[in-house]
């Protein structure tokens, strides 16, 4: 046998020597996942699977010949990685589409055969140059497009970055290279000054031919009265009689020899001055395009990978414009052979396409198509291969999301579209040489499409040799679709494990097929059903059923009911999968209102806790502005009582605030108190009697004990130890002790005796709000004071400082204070202050 030697690559840049069997068809190589060597793609597949038909429609989506010459390369490949990436950066390019933000590819153009000439050491036009530019231009722009959020698109933005960016190139030629394709005066000193004197020589030129041609002198030898140009000298038509009279060059003359065109004598060293200017422009111009070309070349590799990145990304937008047309997806890759395609299209029909759902590779690995011709068997098939193909040339392909499709290292098609539509026996062997093909060189890794398998010869031996060839593929674990209309086969495939029947429907009312593929159910031909739709007589297709054969007759019958029954399951599956796709759709918009909701509260909370925050911060800065008027003041001045009352509305209303902004869930909460304590503090019985002077009240928000002074309409003077404070009228609550009057009279000696009895020479501030602990440590020090105790401890931490902090400012100005300090560390260092008092004599 003669075999073909293919020198083939590894991945890592090792070798493979193989030998592959020699055939009659063509083959394409590409890597492959399974062998690590270039697998085989048939061209005969490609053909009938009209795969180049797919890449046409490509075309229309590319930008620039780049594009173009990547889509005429494009062929389906095997390398899992390869395919997941092509199929990525196509859902990342359709992502940028359908944001809106576009991806600029205008101003490409295949500056390939430009750098070519570049390397070779010659220099480029000015229009070449221009297209150069236009293209590094148009590379700077993709580059900072692609890499603006690398997070939603990875794999753009590293093709991004591979753009390189050229500015001192494109500013160069856009200094040198006016958009009109000519190198302009500025593009270097020696230029401009060679054109000036260029403009002022052909001036003084154009002065003194058109004296020559004024002067009466010359009026009689001159032919016509103008200027021409020969051979890049100035001359005039000179009649042929008078051309030794006028003195002067000639350069031509006219076909009748009439005329003679001579440039004047006193004029020839100014057109040899021009002349010489411009050899020396064009010197000066080739020099500047040189010099820009050379700028070139110095960057070839750089530019080469740059375009080399562009058409990659034309192919890939071209790509997602495509899948964006057709409505595709990107599909799921199978590791396991398995394909299921979900309301599957195949994309060179036209006008309203029926979705099919194939399922191949999960339970069963032959699928056996049977039903009517023109029922959508041949469709099948195609569609299948396509896809597949599709999927394994990186692009999405015309099916609903979830769809699967496994990567094969080849792809077999037999499809009857090429044969002959009458049956022969040299059909029949032609269908026969694609088959032996196959099952020579199918594997598990092969995808096989047969379309008519067996058809063409005697039936029953057709039919027992598609068996041996579906039976040998099944043992190989080959992926095989089949149509067939033997009805030998569908009882084979429905006997045999691995295999599974399946139909195209038919509609039986309008005798019409619907082009919906039913899987696990055999289909009828119809043939006699759609004779008589197409008008055979009445007559014949009555005979036709008699002579039916009587054993299928029942047979048949039984497929149909079947089919209906099917039929019927499957409208009732469509409609279930209708509501499941609408109840994921509220699904989803519910999710996402819920989400909008919680942002929104979220920004509602943190609105409302910076205003807390602001607010707290004023009063404590009203707070303490209060006490320190109050500590200045006299205590029992007009002074003192206005800060009191200060004091008492500020610190009330920032702790309303507080309350309404934090919801407490209890009574307990509300009052700030445990519940057990708050139930000893007042009574609810009491509470109900009016509160009178004298009356030991509970003080909310402060939760202080005090007694009721007097009482001012809704106001409320009210005795918190050595503090008096207006408060409303609705904020007492009755203690649980019983009413009193207000105290007698007692003597200083009385007060000071009973205060020493309980009184400790500690006070603990910790865990307490600034107001709170200001308040008792006012409280503290009269008692202590009135106590004779000095000095005492004022328990307050280390923590933050805050509270020292506020301690030590009210120890500053307080009344009776002679000192105050921080202990040893081993006493409590600065969490504890020692205060000497000026305690009251007895």
């Amino acid at each position: 046998m003669r075999v073909n030697h293919l020198f083939l690559p590894l991945r890592r840049g090792a070798a493979f020597y193989a030998e592959f069997p020699k055939t009659d068809s063509k083959w394409k190589c590409f890597p492959s996942p399974y062998f690590g060597i270039m697998a085989l793609m048939d061209e005969h597949t490609l053909k009938v699977l009209e795969f180049d038909k797919v890449k046409e429609q490509l075309r229309g989506y590319a930008s620039c010949r780049l594009g173009l010459d990547q889509i005429d390369q494009l062929t389906p490949r095997t390398e899992i990685r390869w395919i997941t990436n092509a199929l990525a950066e196509v859902t990342e390019a359709r992502k940028l589409l359908s944001a809106g933000k576009g991806i600029p590819m205008g101003g490409i153009h295949d500056i390939r055969p430009l750098l070519q000439k570049a390397a070779l050491g010659m220099f480029l036009q000015p229009a070449e140059l221009l297209d150069v530019r236009s293209t590094l231009g148009a590379s700077r722009r993709l580059r900072a497009v692609l890499t603006k959020d690398p997070e939603a698109t990875p794999l753009l933005a590293q093709l991004g970055r591979s753009l390189g960016t050229f500015q001192k190139i494109e500013s160069e030629i856009e200094r040198c290279i006016s958009e009109k394709g000519e190198v302009v005066d500025d593009a270097s000193q020696e230029l401009a000054r060679i054109r000036s004197r260029l403009r002022i020589t052909h001036s003084r030129m154009v002065d003194r031919l058109n004296a020559i041609i004024r002067s009466p002198q010359y009026r009689n030898m001159i032919q016509e009265p103008v200027v021409t140009m020969r051979d890049g000298r100035y001359c005039i038509p000179v009649k042929s009689e008078h051309r030794r009279e006028f003195k002067g060059l000639i350069h031509d003359q006219s076909s009748s020899g009439a005329t003679v065109f001579m440039e004047p004598a006193e004029v020839v060293e100014l057109g040899n001055e021009i002349r010489e200017l411009q050899i020396r422009e064009s010197e000066e111009v080739e020099r500047i395009l040189r010099e820009l070309t050379n700028r070139i070349a110095a960057e070839l590799g750089p530019i080469t990978e740059t375009v080399n990145a562009l058409a990659k990304l034309d192919l890939i937008c071209a790509k997602a414009r495509w899948a964006e047309a057709n409505n595709a997806c990107e599909p799921q890759l199978d590791m396991r052979g398995r394909i299921d395609l979900v309301r599957a299209r195949h994309p060179l029909l036209e006008g309203h396409v029926v979705p099919i759902d194939v399922r191949l590779g999960d339970g069963f690995n032959v699928l056996l198509i049977t039903g009517p011709n023109t029922g959508g068997k041949t469709v099948t098939l195609k569609t299948v291969g396509l896809l597949t193909l599709m999927t394994m040339a990186g692009m999405h392909i015309p099916a609903d999301e979830g769809s699967r499709v496994a990567v094969f290292s080849k792809v077999f098609a037999d499809i009857g579209d090429e044969q002959s539509i009458q049956q022969s026996l040299s059909t029949f062997s032609s269908h026969m040489r694609q088959v032996i093909k196959i099952v020579k060189e199918a594997d598990s890794h092969t995808l096989a499409l047969i379309d008519e398998i067996g058809a063409g010869t005697d039936p029953e031996e057709g039919a027992a040799l598609a068996k041996a060839i579906l039976k040998e593929l099944l043992d190989r674990g080959t992926r095989v679709v089949a149509t067939t209309h033997y009805g030998e086969l569908k009882e084979f495939a429905y006997s045999q494990p691995g295999m599974e029947n399946a139909s195209v429907e038919f509609d039986e009312e309008s005798l019409r097929p619907t082009y919906r593929l039913m899987i696990g159910i055999p289909g009828s031909s119809h043939a006699i059903n759609i004779a008589a739709r197409l008008g055979m007589p009445e007559g014949i297709i009555q005979s036709a059923k008699e002579m039916f054969s009587p054993d299928r007759a029942p047979l048949e019958e039984m497929y149909r009911a079947i089919e209906e029954d099917r039929r019927a399951a499957a409208l009732g599956r469509e409609s279930a999968r209708k509501a499941l796709a609408e109840l994921e759709q509220l699904r989803k918009r519910y999710a996402q209102e819920l989400e909008a909701l919680r942002a929104k509260r979220a920004a509602v909370a943190a609105a409302a806790s910076a205003q807390v925050r602001e607010i707290v911060r004023k009063a404590q800065e009203e707070a303490e502005a209060a006490l320190a008027q109050l500590r200045r003041a006299s205590r029992e001045g007009r002074e003192t009582e206005e800060a009191r009352e200060r004091l008492s509305r500020v610190l009330r209303e920032a702790e309303e605030f507080r309350r309404q902004t934090e919801e407490p869930e209890t009574e307990a909460e509300q009052l700030a108190l445990p519940a057990d304590e708050a139930a000893e503090v007042y009574s609810e019985d009491a509470a109900e009697a009016p509160i009178q002077p004298g009356d030991a009240v509970v003080v909310s928000p402060y939760q202080r004990e005090g007694v009721v002074l007097r009482i001012d309409g809704d106001k409320a003077e009210v005795q918190m130890g050595a503090v008096r404070m207006t408060v409303p009228l609705d904020s007492l609550r009755r203690a649980r002790q019983s009413s009193k009057k207000a105290p007698p009279a007692v003597s200083l000696s009385q007060i000071t005796l009973a205060k020493t009895q309980n009184f400790s020479n500690e006070l603990h501030l910790r865990a307490m709000r600034a107001d709170e602990a200001l308040l008792t440590l006012d409280k503290y020090l009269d008692d202590a004071r009135l106590a004779g105790v000095s000095p005492v401890r004022i328990v307050h931490g280390r923590g933050t400082g805050i509270l020292r902090r506020l301690v030590w400012e009210y120890l500053k100005d307080a009344p009776n204070v002679k000192s105050f300090r921080h202990p040893p560390p081993e006493e409590g260092g600065e969490g504890v202050t020692v205060v000497e008092l000026a305690v009251c004599e007895p």
